[in-house]
């Protein structure tokens, strides 16, 4: 069987169905909401879902993707945030999850969207402003983390970080070839976003390293 177009074949998929121990869903959401952001910072984190069961709401589906098994099985769970995750997380589950990796073997994308029949440059342009609001909705995601994190780093040298710059550009320009798009305009996208976000996370990490008044 053919591997999809831009399928990469080192993209590993953690599964874990999570039993949440009854009456704790509220509290595990919540739980989760904080716990999200822990596991965001890891090396090699793509993305993740959690999808509570229609039929069993006591059940969840947590779907995360890393560049690497080993960034999961060893870079994550060696670390010390991991103790930090546990400690959110491992109380609410009953029995404790099995969790198991998954490499993509088929994927087929929803056909006949707005960017695929586009015709007119009206309809480009509708198609184009519904992408930027996506765009948007994601940075103001990426805003939060970086608030977050810039609050836990200690000086500026940790927040321009340049050794951690240029290994986002090279995940992303190779993201961009996979995909079919152009890695040049990627990397430029993000040297500017990076360098906007650096900005903003010093004036963030200036003002929580202030001793109180």
């Amino acid at each position: 069987m053919g591997q999809p177009p831009g399928h990469n074949a080192q993209v590993i998929l953690e599964h874990a169905l999570l039993s949440v121990k009854a009456g704790q869903e509220n509290d595990f959401e919540s739980a989760f909401g904080l716990a999200k952001s822990i596991i965001a910072g890891m090396p090699g984190f793509g993305q993740l879902t959690l999808s509570r069961c229609v039929e069993r709401p006591g059940t969840y589906l947590l779907l995360v993707q890393w560049d690497r098994l080993e960034d999961h099985a060893e870079g994550f769970r060696g670390s010390e945030q991991y103790q930090d995750w546990r400690a959110l997380l491992h109380h609410f589950y009953e029995p404790f999850p099995t969790v198991e990796h998954y490499r993509l073997v088929v994927s087929q994308d929803l056909p006949g969207t707005a960017v695929d029949h586009a015709q007119s440059l009206a309809e480009i342009r509708t198609s184009i402003d519904g992408v930027d609001h996506e765009l948007v909705q994601l940075l103001s995601d990426r805003e939060r983390l970086v608030r977050q994190a810039g609050r836990l780093k200690s000086d500026a040298d940790a927040v321009r970080a340049p050794d951690r710059v240029e290994a986002v550009i090279a995940r992303v320009r190779a993201i961009a070839e996979e995909l079919g798009a152009s890695p040049m305009v990627v990397e430029r996208t993000y040297r500017s976003m990076i360098a906007a976000f650096i900005e903003l996370e010093l004036s963030v990490q200036h003002i929580a390293t202030q001793p109180p008044d």
